[in-house]
């Protein structure tokens, strides 16, 4: 094998774990063998099917089998059973009465790559899919999942993406209209992700996916600040060398977003002092706590700054 083939296996394997797509099989191996009412044909038919579909993004599985597949006699020599539909695959195992949330929810994520394939349609199947997958608990559960910052966050990022099929508009558009409901407080259920995520100390997570949903909301301010709340979380990550260039640009994002954001300047100049502090600019930092407390006087965040100051 050339170095170049291995490199496209390499990440083809990379992007297939990173969608979830490799934990999705991995999870659909298991539910179907540890499934008490399906017979021993039937579990061999959908490994088998599951194995093919995933050998259509990467050969992993090819190169290092599991022994699962010796267990269903899906090895080298032996007779294939017959492959199923991709969609009849998908019903096969989001109806088993061992599916888990987790799993209806990965196979939600995983239908979308069905899709791109433009594998054939019967209708009354996709639907009743969709009836399954399409609902307020899978979508909440794909939202907490990593996986899901991997996912189109407006219909306008699909559009904009060459050769994309309508029906996948149509798969992610519910999705898309659930992360964008709105709490008491205003925040959608993507910023209250975020929030949730930051308070793990998940900032890489919140900095990849807040960053993705302000190339299509930039003017989000509750995404904008899980997004800061990040930058300054990973700021002591960042390579000595390349520190201040980081800082520097988040106070120039915090300065573009104070010409236009209104709910959250508070936390704006909040940020902006801390970055302030990180390249040495104690006075600047002072003035925007300072700043920070005229438009929200109870903000302890800024007075404990100014304290400390």
């Amino acid at each position: 094998m050339s170095n170049t083939t291995s490199t496209h296996n390499d990440l083809a394997i990379e992007a297939s774990h990173r969608s979830g797509l490799a934990e999705c099989i991995e999870k659909s191996f298991n539910a179907v063998h540890l499934n008490t009412t399906l017979s021993f044909n039937i579990k061999q038919q959908i490994i088998y099917s599951l194995l093919t579909l995933r050998c259509v993004f990467d050969s992993e599985l090819i190169d290092n089998p599991l022994p699962l597949f010796v267990e269903y006699n899906l090895v080298k020599g032996e007779k294939m059973p017959e492959k199923m539909e991709l969609f009849d695959l998908v019903t096969s195992i989001i109806s088993l009465d061992n599916c888990t949330q987790e799993l209806l929810a990965l196979w939600y994520i995983v239908t979308a790559f069905i899709l791109i394939l433009e594998a054939p349609i019967d209708l009354s199947v996709f639907n009743s899919i969709k009836k399954t997958l399409h609902t307020e608990k899978v979508f909440d559960t794909v939202l907490y999942m990593t996986y899901s910052i991997e996912i189109p966050c407006s219909i306008e990022e699909l559009e904009a993406q060459d050769g994309i099929p309508k029906t996948l508009q149509d798969w992610y558009a519910p999705y898309i209209d659930y992360i964008l409901e709105e709490n008491d407080l205003g925040q959608t259920k993507a910023e209250e992700r975020f929030i949730k995520w930051l308070s793990e100390g998940r900032f890489n997570l919140v900095l990849v996916g807040s960053d993705r949903m302000l190339n299509s909301y930039p003017f989000d301010e509750g995404i904008l600040v899980c997004n800061l709340a990040s930058r300054s979380s990973l700021e002591g990550l960042v390579k000595v060398e390349e520190r201040i260039k980081f800082l520097t640009d988040c106070i120039s994002i915090v300065n573009d977003s104070l010409n236009w954001a209104r709910k959250k300047r508070h936390f704006l100049y909040y940020y902006k002092g801390l970055f302030s502090l990180g390249i040495g600019e104690k006075e600047s930092a002072k003035s925007c706590f300072i700043a920070s407390l005229e438009f929200n006087k109870n903000f302890t965040l800024a007075k404990q700054m100014l304290e400390k100051l």
